[in-house]
């Protein structure tokens, strides 16, 4: 019985040597490296790069605040190189110098990021759109175009020393600075706007008046009491009574 036994325990050891030895080492088998899985499903397609826009020149219109404008947009590879008014009857110093801007913005910044322009706010809009028309047709990306904004500087102290301080270059107010610097007095005269003369400077010569001699003259029965209620009105659309 024993020598039984011992002739089966011999008979497994030998076969599991056998099993081991056909079997290959560990470090030689071929490991299966799971799949990393990603954030982004496999079906999503890529964002597209922003586009640029083709060369060539591009024209485009607006209505403008005295009648439509047109302009011209000159692309070469693939930057704003020229952009030329071809059509416009905005007022000279105000509504021409809302085109200066945008072109300068277009050119300099390739950039339809552009502030409003004090006193030339339908100017500023006509020549922005018109622009953005233009460059839609050539391809370009307008979302991006729109982002590129211009960082101000921030605005430094600056101390005057003055007899007089005039705020607003209009009719009333460079009148006034004149009339106190030839008197002898000191003046510093400030206007926001890139011109002087107000509504005065878009009057083509027409300037407003109550009680003149010429209207007396030609039967007209007015007051300042009358031209205050005028004014009144523009912003009520009803007449106030004085």
């Amino acid at each position: 019985m024993m020598k039984k036994l011992m002739a089966l325990t011999l008979a497994l050891a030998m076969l599991s040597a056998l099993l081991v030895g056909c079997s290959e080492p560990a470090s030689e088998q071929e490991t299966e490296v799971p799949a990393i899985a990603t954030n982004v499903p496999a079906d999503e397609p890529e964002l597209p790069e922003a586009s640029e826009p083709k060369d060539g020149t591009y024209s485009a219109g607006a209505m403008g605040h005295n009648g439509p404008v047109a302009i011209s947009v000159t692309i070469e590879s693939g930057l704003i190189t020229d952009v030329t008014m071809d059509e416009g009857a905005e007022t000279v110093g105000i509504g021409t110098k809302a085109f200066e801007i945008v072109r300068d913005a277009l050119v300099e910044r390739q950039s339809l990021a552009i502030d409003a322009i004090t006193s030339a706010t339908v100017s500023r809009a006509a020549f922005v759109a018109a622009a953005t028309d233009a460059l839609t047709q050539a391809g370009a990306d307008i979302d991006a175009m729109k982002a590129r904004t211009e960082e101000v500087p921030a605005p430094a102290d600056v101390e005057l020393n003055t007899d007089m301080l005039v705020i607003g270059g209009g009719l009333a107010g460079i009148t006034s600075a004149l009339t106190a610097a030839e008197s002898g007095a000191n003046v510093v005269l400030v206007e926001k706007s890139t011109i002087l003369g107000g509504c005065t400077a878009r009057s083509v010569g027409v300037y407003q008046a109550a009680g003149s001699a010429k209207q007396a003259a030609n039967g007209i029965e007015d007051s300042s009491a009358k031209f205050e209620q005028g004014l009144l009105a523009l912003n009520t659309s009803e007449l106030v009574e004085p």
